[in-house]
C-alpha cells in the first residue's frame, strides 16, 4: 500500500500540472483574442504626468442616441481641456461656430434650381420631398428654400433622414463643448471645417446625382446606418464601421479613388502635432470622428503611437 501512495501523489501532481497548464493557455488564448478596438483610447508616456484621452465620435446619430458610456464619462472628468474636429459640430442646436458662417464660404456646387436637365432636377425635389425632413427652426438659423440650397447643403441639412423615426441629429462635439465650457477650461480644434468641407465636395459624392442614388435606396441605406450605429456602440468595431460607411458612400456615379483621396485618407499628422502640443501642457479629452483613428499606419491612434506616446484601448 504504501508503494501505491507515492504513485497516486505523483499522478495526482500530473494531472494538476496539466489542468493548470491547460487553464494558463486558455487565459493566454483568451488574453490573445480579447479585442483590442474601442471608441476610447488613453494616451500615456512621453513625460506626461497625467493621461490623456482619445475618443472616436460619429455623425450618424439621433439627439436621443447620443450616449456616454461610463468610460467616457470618467475619462471626461479626469481631463482639463477638450480638443474636438469640429466639422459636424453645426449639427448641435447651440451652434457656437455660426458666427463664422460668413467667413466659411465654399462653393458647395450648384443650387438644385440651377440644374440644366430638368428631369433631374424634378426627380431630385420630388426625392426630397418624399424621404427628407428639412424642417429648420427658423427662430435660430434662416435657410433658403430648398430649390436654391445644393445638394450638399440638402445632405448635411437632413443626414437625420436616413435614421427610421429621427428628428434631428445630435453632436458629441457639441455636447463636449458646453460641458468643458461650464467649467471654463481651454476648447480647441485641429480641423480647419472650411477646409474638410472643401475635400467633401472634391470627393463627388454630394453631387445631384448621387443624392439621387442614395434617396432613391434609402431603405438599404438606413439598414446601413443601424449596422453602423451597431459597430459603433455595440461592438465599438473601428474598421466595420468604416468598411460599411465606404459602402454608404460609394454608388456608380462616385469614384472610389476620389473617395479614399478626400473622404477617407486625410493627412492626420497635422492634428497629431497639435493634440501633442495640447497634451503637454494638461490633461485632454479629444474627440475626432471614428473614421480617423485608424488608417493603415496613418490614423491618429497610430501616429501617436509613433510620437512615442504609450495608446492603449479603454473597454
Amino acid at each position: 500500500m504504501s508503494s501505491k501512495k507515492p504513485a497516486i501523489t505523483l499522478m495526482c501532481m500530473i494531472g494538476l500540472l496539466v489542468f493548470n497548464g491547460r487553464v494558463h493557455a486558455e487565459q493566454q488564448k483568451e488574453l490573445i483574442n480579447q479585442p483590442t478596438q474601442s471608441m476610447l483610447w488613453k494616451v500615456t508616456g512621453n513625460g506626461l504626468e497625467k493621461p490623456s484621452y482619445v475618443f472616436g465620435s460619429w455623425h450618424f446619430l439621433c439627439r436621443n442616441e447620443i450616449v456616454f458610456k461610463n468610460k467616457v464619462k470618467v475619462a471626461i472628468k479626469e481631463t482639463e481641456q477638450l480638443m474636438f474636429q469640429n466639422f459636424v459640430t453645426y449639427l448641435g442646436s447651440d451652434d457656437y461656430y455660426e458666427n463664422r458662417k460668413e467667413t466659411e464660404r465654399i462653393d458647395s456646387g450648384e443650387p438644385i434650381y440651377k440644374i440644366d436637365d430638368r428631369k433631374v432636377r424634378k426627380r431630385l425635389l420630388k426625392l426630397i420631398k418624399e424621404h427628407m425632413d428639412l424642417k429648420i427652426d427658423l427662430a435660430k438659423r434662416v435657410m433658403p428654400i430648398v430649390k436654391r440650397m445644393t445638394p450638399m447643403e440638402v445632405f448635411f441639412s437632413s443626414m437625420h433622414s436616413f435614421i427610421k423615426d429621427c428628428s434631428g441629429l445630435g453632436s458629441f462635439d457639441n455636447l463636449l463643448y458646453q460641458h468643458y465650457q461650464k467649467i471654463n477650461a481651454p476648447i480647441g480644434s485641429f480641423n480647419e471645417r472650411k477646409t474638410f468641407l472643401e475635400r467633401l465636395m472634391a470627393s463627388g459624392f454630394l453631387q445631384a446625382e448621387s443624392l439621387m442614388t442614395y434617396l432613391e435606396e434609402i431603405e438599404s441605406k438606413r439598414a446601413m446606418v443601424r449596422a453602423m450605429k451597431a459597430h459603433y456602440y455595440l461592438d465599438e468595431d473601428v474598421d466595420g464601421l468604416k468598411k460599411l460607411y465606404r459602402i454608404f458612400l460609394n454608388n456608380d456615379l462616385v469614384d472610389e479613388k476620389s473617395i479614399n483621396k478626400y473622404v477617407f485618407n486625410i493627412d492626420t499628422q497635422p492634428w497629431v502635432d497639435m493634440m501633442a502640443s495640447w497634451i503637454a501642457i494638461k490633461p485632454t479629452f479629444i474627440s475626432v470622428n471614428a473614421n480617423y483613428l485608424f488608417n493603415d499606419g496613418l490614423g491618429v491612434i497610430e501616429l501617436l503611437k509613433q510620437k512615442g506616446y504609450e495608446v492603449e484601448p479603454v473597454h
